[in-house]
């Protein structure tokens, strides 16, 4: 007989291996009955799928909240285009510097459109502080984790590092985009 098959042979090393996986065997059926009755949570597949269609079903109501943003977000970037196209931009210094509400830059705008806003959101923009004409416009709301499942590209990254409890969305042109 080889040395090795003697050693498994040896009582010492049965009672230990017996006992490891008495103790293993005891362990999984604690755990098992822990989680069956609740006290201990282990996430299985398919409640994974639950929450995956949770989030479909929320999405599926945000959805509309989400395009009418987008579409304001859009209204006003064709605004502040065309403001400073026509030269009529008496807050491009400020722009500059900090981000401006569109409140501030465009009330007439902002009363128009305000009342089909997501409830707690502003728009701000920024422009380049240079004169390379960069700028940047972005909703600050809370459906921005909504936008990002919907278009993750409209997230901001220099003001969100593409978190999943992101805040601001919007638009930039290539100039603009780390303002």
């Amino acid at each position: 007989m080889s040395r090795l098959y003697r050693k498994w042979l040896d009582p010492r090393t049965q009672n230990a291996l017996g006992g490891f996986f008495i103790g293993l065997t005891m362990f999984v059926l604690i755990a098992w009955f822990l989680q069956q009755i609740g006290f201990l949570y282990v996430h299985t597949q398919s409640s994974g799928f639950q929450q995956l269609k949770i989030v479909n079903d929320s999405m599926v109501e945000v959805r509309p909240t989400v395009r009418k943003a987008i579409s304001q977000l859009r209204v006003a970037e064709a605004e502040l285009l065309e403001a400073l196209s026509a030269g009529n931009a008496p807050w491009r210094a400020q722009a500059t510097k900090r981000y401006v509400n569109i409140r501030e830059a465009f009330p007439d705008l902002f009363d128009r459109i305000a009342s089909e806003m997501p409830r707690n959101s502003a728009i701000l923009f920024r422009l380049s502080p240079d004169q390379r004409d960069g700028y940047k416009i972005v909703m600050h709301s809370e459906i921005c984790s909504a936008v990002a499942l919907e278009n993750p590209k409209l997230v901001d990254p220099t003001l969100d590092f593409y978190g999943t409890f992101c805040r601001y969305f919007g638009f930039w042109n290539p100039a603009g985009q780390h303002l």
